[in-house]
């Protein structure tokens, strides 16, 4: 009987053990997520700061998102022969 008590402790805490593990794993991943959002939007607002005026900054803003959408839409044109 005790060696059973002493076999579901071991089990018991080896289960914790493990969630333990995975949810600091998880949470890891949750805060680089975050800090990667975070920087995002910290380079943005020291662009905006650093921007001689609003149409400088915009005319960046709106450059770096076209440079960022162009290779999705990229698409070859096929020509069909008749």
């Amino acid at each position: 009987m005790n060696t059973l008590f002493v076999t579901a402790f071991l089990v018991q805490a080896a289960f914790f053990i493990a969630a333990f593990l995975i949810d600091r794993q998880l949470w890891r991943r949750h805060i680089e997520a975050k800090e990667r959002e975070w920087n995002a939007e910290r380079r943005d607002l020291l662009d905006r700061i650093q921007a001689p005026n609003f149409g400088e900054y915009t005319r960046k803003a709106l450059l770096e998102k076209k440079l960022e959408q162009q290779p999705a839409e990229k698409e070859e044109r096929v020509e069909f022969i008749s």
